[in-house]
């Protein structure tokens, strides 16, 4: 019985603290782009979990910040093509949240094969996530 006990103590202590030590997850990253007038549009989306939730009276919240590389076909980079932050508050507590993005990219860029560098932050607990996903911008 005292042995009973003791793992079911360890066992609560061990599942108490997997939440200090959750690390945010990037599980899937979509990026495509299309011809504008002028330049492109660059959509995409990417799938975030294990992300730190806090619960306070009922309402579950999150932040979030993310900023996006784009690593150009002559290795140049531009640096937060695009950023933000991701103030998540619901009833119900999320295990994953969809960010989606839109970029527009101006005439400036050239056709050829583009790599993006998406990172996310887990603002409460510090961790962080990267992933990276190519896409190609053409002439229509």
């Amino acid at each position: 019985m005292k042995r009973f006990v003791l793992i079911l103590i360890i066992l609560f202590a061990v599942s108490c603290s997997s939440d200090e030590n959750r690390k945010i997850e990037i599980n899937k990253i979509d990026a495509f782009a299309f011809q504008l007038d002028e330049g492109w549009e660059l959509n995409g989306s990417a799938i975030i979990k294990n992300f730190t939730v806090v619960e306070n009276e009922n309402n579950f919240s999150s932040k979030l910040s993310y900023y996006i590389n784009l690593i150009q076909p002559d290795s140049s980079i531009v640096e937060e093509a695009d950023y933000g932050l991701i103030d998540i508050s619901e009833a119900e507590e999320l295990s994953e949240y969809q960010l989606n993005f839109q970029i527009e990219l101006d005439s400036g860029f050239s056709s050829g094969n583009y790599n993006l560098l998406l990172i996310v932050l887990d603002d409460v607990n510090g961790t962080s996530d990267s992933i990276s996903t190519s896409f190609e911008l053409s002439v229509d």
